[in-house]
């Protein structure tokens, strides 16, 4: 077991020292902390996790590394400067999870690349792919010389920009984007 609580969705990568580096998706909440959990192991210790609280939630996170990076594809909110956890402290935390959700499906989404600091334990945005509405369970496929496919759903490109529960209810369509990572190292 390397990690217990409210954390679900979960990718990892191997380090270049032979580490892990993971990214969690902490919706349910770990006591008053919701969004996600950014952790690393060390080689020697591959089952203790070291983490670091974000307050954003990564949906459907996809990590790889490229150009000796590492990258994020995950959902993104665009209200509130995409925060889920909104720091509503003086609710229960049911309460938190209720009012986090309802408004986390209420907003508008985006389907982004993030650079992961494995040092740090951060995770910076870099762009938004072709996304809308409900949007962002990707995949990858390399193409080599630092080409890369991701793979991806979402609401129609063209009909608006519907909140995630707006998106939930209508069709959905599969993108293929090319990210160029070669000038990224």
């Amino acid at each position: 077991m390397v990690h217990t609580g409210g954390a679900s969705e979960t990718d990892w990568v191997w380090t270049d020292d032979g580490g892990v580096l993971a990214v969690m998706r902490n919706e349910a909440g770990e006591g008053d902390e919701f969004g996600s959990y950014v952790c690393r192991a060390e080689p020697e210790a591959l089952g203790d996790w070291s983490c670091r609280y974000d307050p954003r939630k990564y949906d459907s996170p996809l990590l790889f590394q490229e150009a000796g990076r590492t990258w994020l594809v995950g959902r993104r909110t665009l209200g509130n400067d995409g925060l889920y956890d909104l720091d509503q402290d003086d609710l229960t935390h049911e309460q938190q999870y209720y009012a986090y959700q309802v408004n986390y499906w209420d907003d508008r989404k985006r389907c982004s690349l993030w650079e992961v600091d494995g040092e740090e334990l951060t995770v910076s945005w870099v762009l938004d792919l072709p996304s809308a509405g409900d949007t962002c369970f990707p995949d990858d496929r390399s193409l080599g010389d630092g080409l890369l496919e991701i793979w991806n759903y979402s609401s129609p490109l063209d009909g608006g920009d519907p909140s995630w529960l707006d998106g939930q209810l209508g069709p959905t369509q599969i993108t293929r984007t090319v990210i160029d990572f070669s000038a990224a190292g």
